[in-house]
């Protein structure tokens, strides 16, 4: 069977670094289809890899050289039309166009493997990315890591290389990312995760990378995000911050009317799943401008905070106390029946009336009026509990105040 070669022509010795055995006719053969006997030959002349000589094939078909070529018994370049393979034709010209391709494409890749070899692509890469950078063995220990990791992990990165998570990491955080690579691992997939450790916050994306014939790889970036946390988390805290001031009354510490109706709706929503009672209260100042009048603003603010620090030394922890508006305030006793809600209301009408201020040298004492009404299943509109509360109030008015009146 014929062997269809490729004659490259006479060229120097210092352009392919033709080995010596091929020095006499300074010619070099490619064979096409080449057997191991031809890359033996072709890895002496040019030390090439099996890479490099089929992308030198591919370039050659791709600039329309002819590929069949053979010397004859004078070392003359004999070309076969690549065409229909008939007849044979001097062509010199187009062994001086596979020669500059092919020189081409043998300088561009030994440059390129300088450059990775001297200078260390990836290195470069890992010490002076901004990011952590780190690749892992099929058994997600370290293979390689970016320079930075040792701020992170506090010892060399050297020293790092080979050990898994658990040796590197606080156990708790260490299974976490143990759990994570082995999912990537086993199913194939990537993983984004946000871990926090010495008081840092870092997000990391990881993925797999493939091999044939080998074992998949681990690899990821780390960003540190505690910057970005932080102020996510201020701009969560000032939201909070705006959210309490629009349902606070800022004068009392206590709610607002709009913190209030929020409260007796979420208290009407629990009684109406759950089908326990509650005791809506509405307490107003008898005859407060006259009060406000005596003592001047400041004064009857002090009075107020009196009033409200006093009333809350009644109230249980689960009660809501909150300013409806001027000197009217809403209670909410939670899972307080109406009777025990009376028991209440009067024990802040007896506190109240033990308030004393002193106007012009003289004390004087001060009343509140209560009206009350139960939450319950069949009273569960919130508009309706308020009015019905408000008309309590305003009998215990009628009433001649100072005086607790319920509306059943």
């Amino acid at each position: 069977m014929r062997c269809d070669i490729l004659y490259l022509g006479k060229v120097e010795l210092n352009t392919f670094e033709l080995c010596s055995v091929m020095s006499v006719q300074k010619t070099l053969l490619f064979v096409e289809r080449m057997t191991d006997v031809d890359l033996a030959m072709l890895d002496a002349a040019l030390q090439l890899s099996q890479e490099e000589i089929k992308s030198i094939n591919d370039a050659i078909s791709r600039y329309k050289v002819p590929l069949l070529l053979y010397v004859d018994g004078d070392c003359n370049p004999v070309i076969v039309d690549e065409c229909n393979h008939t007849g044979i034709i001097r062509a010199q010209e187009s062994c001086e166009i596979s020669k500059a391709v092919i020189r081409n494409i043998v300088t561009n890749n030994r440059r390129m493997k300088e450059l990775l070899k001297d200078s260390d692509l990836l290195g470069l890469f890992l010490k002076y990315n901004l990011n952590y950078v780190f690749f892992k063995d099929e058994n997600a220990r370290v293979l390689k890591l970016s320079d930075n990791y040792e701020t992170m992990l506090g010892i060399p990165v050297e020293e790092a290389i080979g050990k898994n998570m658990m040796e590197l990491f606080p156990s708790e955080l260490a299974r976490s990312m143990v759990d994570d690579d082995l999912r990537i691992l086993t199913n194939d997939e990537s993983v984004e995760v946000i871990e926090e450790l010495h008081g840092r916050y870092y997000k990391t994306s990881k993925f797999p990378i493939h091999r044939e014939g080998m074992p998949s790889l681990l690899a990821g970036f780390t960003i540190d995000i505690t910057d970005m946390k932080q102020a996510e988390q201020m701009l969560i805290e000032s939201k909070k911050q705006v959210e309490k001031l629009t349902v606070t009354d800022v004068l009392l510490s206590i709610s607002n009317r709009r913190g209030f109706i929020l409260e007796m709706n979420n208290e009407i929503n629990r009684i109406n799943r759950y089908g326990s009672k509650s005791t809506l209260i509405i307490l107003d100042i008898d005859e407060f401008k006259k009060l406000n009048d005596k003592l001047g603003h400041f004064k009857a603010d002090d009075f107020l905070r009196d009033l409200v620090s006093k009333v809350n030394g009644i109230l249980r922890t689960s009660d809501f106390f909150g300013r409806l508006g001027g000197d009217e305030f809403g209670i909410i006793c939670v899972s307080t029946p109406l009777e025990k809600g009376m028991v209440v209301a009067k024990r802040i009408q007896e506190v109240v009336n033990q308030i004393s201020v002193v106007i012009d040298g003289e004390p004087y004492t001060y009343s509140v009026s209560i009206g009350l009404t139960e939450i319950n299943q069949e009273h569960i509109h919130l508009e309706r509990l308020l009015h019905r509360a408000d008309l309590a109030l305003y009998q215990a008015k009628r009433d001649g105040r100072n005086c607790v009146r319920v509306l059943k």
